[in-house]
């Protein structure tokens, strides 16, 4: 399957034999009508974690330290204690979770 774009550059460097690559792009550029893209919209569901407590995102946060103020915060607005939170590592460095819902459940 072809790409629109790519079959509608190539018919133009036909038309325009002998233009430079990046003068032909411009032609292209401006005779190019894009096609209706056909999405598929997924329904969201939520995945629930079998014995598994809730998480409620904190943000990104510089620190371990940041990161369990920003619980602390949270949960006394709630009128909860933060027993535990979660500091991403690695490729969620920064990500900072509020983990709530019983501790054997983790």
């Amino acid at each position: 399957m072809v790409n629109a774009w790519l079959a509608h550059v190539k018919a133009t460097m036909k038309l325009h034999k002998g233009k430079p690559f990046k003068a032909v792009l411009k032609l292209a550029k401006k005779t190019y009508k894009a096609v209706a893209k056909v999405t598929h919209k997924k329904a969201k569901t939520s995945k629930k974690r079998p014995g598994k407590g809730k998480k409620k995102r904190r943000g990104k946060k510089k620190s371990a330290k940041e990161c369990f103020d920003a619980c602390e915060k949270t949960a006394n607005e709630k009128g909860k204690t933060c027993k535990q939170f979660i500091f991403g590592r690695e490729g969620k460095k920064g990500s900072c979770y509020w983990e709530h819902g019983p501790c054997d459940s983790y």
